[in-house]
């Protein structure tokens, strides 16, 4: 903590468990854990309790990333796509969409999809090719590429079909979302080069994801449990992706300022 008067969060151990890669998600009691070229999803209680054998997996393309559903399945965003896998591999659905920026490099996404607590809704960025570059807010020369600002979709997690669209002030090269536990809220936040970080609360049950506030310079991380408080992390106001960790301050959803 980095102020006088901030209140400490607490932390407890629950269990520990072993496996190479990054914990992904924990979700219908699952563990994911990302070891950057395949996610392996292991029992919760088991895991926990110290074992270390694998229930499924999935392989995933070069700069894939993934999120483990409830339903034990997979959304899965790529380069120029996103899609749902079951929990046997099987693909339930694809979404193409034009290709991240990333100029002459491989596209890849820039952070995970993230599903609703009650599994029915996953929220998905998208890039937005234009084809005038007067209205371009990015534009790489080789290949030659115009973007204006990405768009946030909201879709059916069964079929893959668009419930909801909105454009956000941003061109990200990083993202993170979190859905508030009641699925009311979703919160995404978006780095954009020389601009840091930008924050939205969204209503994603409206047809056009309506704002209900905002801030800049912090990242979401989360919530407190039984709570409509955000946990969220400063940001500096640099360059450089994720510059600061300073503080892990508390947000309401209510009363935020708009963007």
């Amino acid at each position: 903590m980095s102020k006088m008067g901030e209140t400490p969060i607490g932390v407890t151990l629950i269990g520990e468990g072993s496996a190479p890669g990054a914990v992904a998600a924990v979700t219908g009691g699952r563990v994911a854990v990302d070891t950057g070229d395949r996610v392996e999803v292991y029992e919760q209680r088991a895991f926990l309790a110290g074992a270390r054998s694998v229930s499924y997996g999935l392989p995933l393309p070069p700069q894939a990333k993934a999120t483990l559903a409830p339903d034990g399945g997979f959304i899965v965003a790529e380069g120029a796509a996103v899609r749902a896998v079951n929990a046997d591999g099987s693909t339930r659905w694809r979404l193409p969409h034009d290709p991240w920026h990333g100029g002459n490099r491989a596209p890849r996404a820039p952070g995970f999809p993230a599903v609703s607590p009650d599994g029915k809704l996953v929220s998905v960025l998208t890039p937005t090719l234009v084809e005038d570059d007067s209205r371009a807010v990015l534009v790489y020369d080789e290949p030659h590429c115009s973007y204006g600002r990405d768009t946030l979709l909201i879709l059916d997690a069964a079929s893959g079909a668009i419930r909801a669209r909105r454009p956000v002030a941003a061109v990200a090269s990083g993202l993170t979302q979190h859905w508030q536990p009641d699925g009311v809220t979703l919160v995404v936040s978006c780095w954009t080069a020389w601009y840091s970080w930008s924050t939205w609360w969204l209503d994603p049950h409206t047809d056009d994801v309506a704002v209900r506030g905002g801030t800049t310079m912090r990242e979401v991380r989360g919530s407190l449990p039984a709570s409509a408080q955000v946990l969220t992390i400063r940001r500096a106001e640099s360059i450089a992706y994720q510059d600061d960790r300073d503080e892990v301050p508390r947000r309401s959803t209510i009363g935020c300022s708009r963007p």
